[in-house]
């Protein structure tokens, strides 16, 4: 089921109205509230009339419009998912402040996930959009968190752009850094309430989110991506995003990501190093440095050639799928990862993401340099982070392609398997994968870059 937010509120044939629609004088009558109809793409759509939004002011003069859906719209969409191929509902309203909340009964919830375990919950507005797999709010474990029954959730879905002052701080970065906003940032969250209480549902949505921000287009001598701000360390990292194109022609950059954060849409500035001009990894390089995966070295150097590390490699991987480097005090960590050290919030994003392991020391030694086979197995974890990779099964009759394929070792042929079939690894020119040798910084970025391709991160 999608919970879209659309730019209008049009009547479609075989519509249903909810009881608000009711005559009041003779020939005048009070338009309703919210229209469910079967749209043309499959999925059933719940139109929300401007005056189902609330606009409630806080504290601090800023303004929030609020949008109630009841429970008998959500029970009316669902009796139409039995005809929708999509098994999807959409919630479409033109909102009108910089900050909109979208609440959702529980109740009906469970039901639409009992008869459609699939279903999605998707919210669109003018400015931005929010979906997510239903099954993935997990409102049970809500429930029990917060110590009442599913019938007494209420779900928010929250999206509000940022304050001046925080925009003021994203456009200083962006002349430092050089990069030009294109759209306007915005936090989302996703939260369940009951009894005055108020839980984040963070851990339990996020790898079946995907939120979407309407951006200007660029000078196009640029790249376009999706970036999170991260306020405590000021800075800005990538995030997986790809563009797309609403019915209105709006252009919307859909952005995974695994966790909740203000997100903006950018263009960066063209990136090359001096010593790639005539390297068979030049495009992928540089295609990465553009989206602020990859570093050189020095101004303007990238040495390709050089070996890898297995702190900088998980450092890449966090960036490439776009990991919150945010750190848990309660978190232990390796005795051989210090916490100044500038690879600790990487190496702790990808313990936490399930990415790493330790030696069988127990330690992590981030500075030994990293296999061939090791960067294959923390790729084949980072596939089972994705909706494109969760299921890739791992035939090891792929591995016959390599004349070395038994020194592979055990522990690795299941996630060489996987990632060979992906596309993202093959073998060297004589044929043979040597599984022992060390990556270089090169072939990390052109794995990376096949990664991003394989999962449609990037196009």
């Amino acid at each position: 089921m999608t919970i879209h937010v659309s730019d209008s509120t049009p009547t479609p044939s075989g519509s249903h109205n909810n009881s608000d629609s009711r005559p009041t004088t003779g020939t005048v009558t009070v338009p309703p509230k919210f229209q469910v109809a079967l749209e043309p793409t499959g999925s059933v759509a719940i139109f929300a009339a401007p005056s189902a939004l609330v606009k409630e002011k806080a504290a601090d003069g800023t303004m929030t419009q609020k949008l109630i859906v009841p429970a008998e719209i959500l029970d009316q969409a669902h009796k139409l998912l039995k005809d929708a191929s999509k098994g999807t509902i959409i919630i479409k309203a033109n909102d009108s402040e910089p900050s909109v909340q979208v609440q959702l009964p529980g109740g009906p919830l469970a039901a639409i996930t009992g008869t459609n375990p699939n279903a999605a919950i998707g919210i669109e507005l003018n400015e931005s959009s929010l979906e997510f797999q239903l099954n993935a709010l997990n409102l049970d474990s809500a429930a029990k968190r917060l110590g009442a029954a599913v019938s007494d959730l209420q779900i928010t879905a929250s999206m509000a752009q940022v304050s001046d002052s925080v925009k003021q701080k994203l456009e200083r970065l962006g002349t430092k850094l050089g990069f030009r906003m294109l759209s306007h940032a915005a936090d989302f969250k996703v939260t369940a309430s009951a009894k005055g209480q108020t839980v984040q549902l963070n851990d339990s949505v996020g790898k079946a989110i995907t939120r979407g921000l309407v951006y200007n287009e660029g000078t196009k001598n640029g790249t376009v991506i999706a970036v999170y701000y991260d306020p405590g360390s000021n800075t800005v990292s990538y995030v997986p995003s790809r563009p797309s194109l609403r019915s209105s022609e709006k252009n919307e950059t859909m952005i995974h990501a695994l966790h909740h954060s203000t997100f903006a849409v950018i263009e960066t500035d063209n990136r090359s190093f001096t010593d790639m001009n005539a390297h068979w990894a030049k495009e992928d390089v540089e295609q990465l440095a553009s989206r602020l995966i990859v570093d050189g070295v020095s101004a303007g150097r990238f040495a390709p050639d050089e070996s890898i590390t297995r702190a900088e490699f998980a450092a890449l991987l966090v960036r490439a799928l776009g990991l919150s480097n945010e750190q848990d005090g309660a978190y232990s960590g390796f005795e051989d990862v210090p916490s100044f050290a500038w690879y600790a919030p990487a190496v702790e994003a990808a313990v936490k993401a399930g990415l790493v392991d330790g030696m069988t020391t127990g330690s992590f030694m981030p500075d030994e340099r990293i296999s061939r086979e090791q960067m294959a197995v923390m790729l084949a974890r980072a596939l089972s982070l994705t909706p494109e990779g969760n299921n890739l099964p791992a035939h090891n009759q792929a591995l016959a392609v390599f004349k070395d394929q038994d020194a592979i070792s055990p522990w690795a042929q299941a996630s060489v398997s996987q990632i060979v079939q992906a596309g993202i690894i093959g073998g060297m020119g004589d044929g043979n994968f040597a599984p022992a040798d060390d990556a270089t910084r090169a072939q990390a970025a052109a794995m990376l870059k096949r990664f991003l391709h394989a999962v449609h991160f990037i196009e």
